[in-house]
């Protein structure tokens, strides 16, 4: 009677998995996922996938002096950490010193490229990602997500912000 019953119970199992075999499965573990757009003015717009627990918000960085002006940005950041911020913001020219640099070129979902670049400094990443629209890879602007935290969080987070980054699209 025992193998019976967990014959059965096998087979309903199989069975629900085979339900549910055109379904695509969802990304990260089950999470949902909410599309921020982020106009980058002269660069076009760049929209990203962030998590359900993650938050953002969108400002203006006139943080650049006279090489950029004032410049629209997007933050993004966990709900649960809010002081680990990556900003989003469109350069116009965008040029990276590689010494200490490690480079990692990034394959995103719709098939475009973009470059990793990270930079230890003791206990500390200093993370810039650049990306750029296919149409767009010969001029000097890109998009850039950049951020700085401390290893034991990175560790924590990167797999997760590689997710973000890899479902940029740009229009």
């Amino acid at each position: 009677m025992k193998k019976l019953i967990i014959s059965a119970l096998c087979a309903a199992l199989m069975l629900s998995f085979a339900a549910c075999g055109d379904e695509p499965l969802p990304k990260s573990g089950g999470v949902s996922y909410e599309r921020v757009e982020y106009d980058g003015g002269e660069g076009g717009a760049l929209s990203i996938s962030l998590p359900e627990n993650w938050d953002s918000e969108t400002y203006i960085d006139d943080g650049h002096g006279e090489t950029f002006g004032d410049v629209a940005a997007l933050a993004f950041w966990p709900e649960d950490d809010p002081d680990m911020r990556f900003e989003l913001e469109y350069w116009p020219s965008f040029g990276m010193c590689g010494t200490g640099v490690t480079i990692k070129e990034i394959k995103l979902e719709n098939g475009a490229s973009g470059h990793k670049y990270t930079e230890w400094y003791e206990n500390t990443i200093w993370l810039t990602v650049s990306l750029k629209a296919p149409e767009k890879a010969q001029e000097q602007g890109a998009f850039i997500i950049r951020g700085s935290l401390d290893k034991e969080k990175w560790e924590f987070y990167e797999e997760t912000f590689d997710g973000i980054v890899k479902t940029a699209e740009f229009s």
